[in-house]
């Protein structure tokens, strides 16, 4: 077995981002979740580089 933290970190996740997890009783049976989170365009910062995205790297030896 787990240790039940799977819904606490995706509940977690959703809210850190404005979002929102729902429960419901599914059809037959057992569970259903939802997980909504707002759709945002990327935002950019100097040099037009989206924020959150990974900053180019340079290939190649030492310099």
């Amino acid at each position: 077995g787990g240790r039940g933290l799977g819904l606490a970190l995706v509940r977690q996740a959703a809210q850190r981002h404005e979002g929102s997890l729902t429960v419901a009783e599914a059809d037959g049976g057992g569970a259903e979740f939802e997980v909504r989170l707002p759709l945002r365009e990327p935002e950019t910062v100097a040099g037009g580089v989206p924020s959150g995205a990974p900053a180019a790297r340079g290939a190649g030896g030492d310099a």
